[in-house]
């Protein structure tokens, strides 16, 4: 079994200070220090995502060189630092936490169907399953994670193409404020106010898509954007995007130590 991180190294890294981390647990409220290496991540088989790890990784080292340009306020200059961060956020949409919380939300759903039409389509075989239950869910479940690894590919394929047709804004934090990242990255809002692809709001039916790229930038998708400058937030800005962060959280989120 290996370590696979679903929130990228490279994000994580820009809002620690020595190796380390602020981790909040939404549920107890209680802030931990941590490594990066110890958040965040999923354990899986090592050969289970090794088709899509090689994509995985230039897509990051590509952000890790446009973030350099963010910092010095020239990355929306500059076009293909633009192309390395919407496919950076298209990557935390498709490789979230909130895909494998739905798939297991969702699955003894999907499983009681697939008996019962197993059993309408062959009544024969009523008495079978009713006594092999326990091996039938299990090889239900290996088949269904082999399936993971191109699903994502396909998902994300779809997903770039939609990101494409935007530009994207960055957004600057004042001093004294800073974003915090969700273990749940990317942001989607839908016109009646929720939040999140497990309320049903996909990227291609949301009226906003955002992410932090750090503790005082945030990406946001735009139809066209004509501008190579930041927007200067304010502080409640700032704030509503924070409280809609911990809204789509799996468990935790991210910050700074030194904030």
């Amino acid at each position: 079994m290996v370590k696979t991180h679903l929130v990228s190294q490279t994000l994580l890294k820009r809002f620690a200070d020595k190796g380390l981390i602020r981790v909040t647990n939404l549920v107890s409220g209680k802030d931990e220090l941590k490594g990066l290496r110890q958040i965040a991540y999923l354990n899986v088989h090592d050969k289970l995502f090794s088709k899509l790890e090689k994509k995985w990784g230039n897509i990051e080292s590509s952000a890790t060189t446009a973030f350099d340009s963010l910092e010095q306020g020239t990355l929306l200059k500059i076009p293909s630092h633009k192309g390395s961060i919407k496919r950076f956020m298209t990557l935390h949409y498709v490789r979230s936490p909130a895909f494998v919380d739905i798939m297991a939300r969702d699955e003894p759903d999907f499983f009681r169907k697939y008996i019962q039409n197993v059993k309408k389509e062959s009544p024969d075989t009523t008495n079978y399953i009713e006594k092999n239950l326990p091996s039938i869910r299990s090889n239900w479940l290996a088949g269904l994670v082999k399936m993971v690894p191109g699903m994502l590919k396909t998902n994300a394929e779809k997903v770039e193409g939609y990101v494409n047709q935007f530009d994207i804004e960055i957004g600057i934090a004042p001093e004294g404020t800073e974003f915090i990242l969700g273990d749940n990255p990317t942001l989607t809002v839908s016109k009646d106010g929720r939040i999140g692809i497990r309320s049903g709001v996909t990227i291609n039916e949301s009226i906003g898509f955002s992410m932090p790229l750090g503790p005082r930038h945030l990406a946001a998708l735009i139809k066209r954007n004509s501008s190579v400058e930041y927007i200067q937030l304010n502080s409640k800005q700032v704030e509503n995007a924070n409280n809609k962060t911990k809204n789509q959280c799996i468990k935790e989120y991210y910050s700074s130590p030194v904030s």
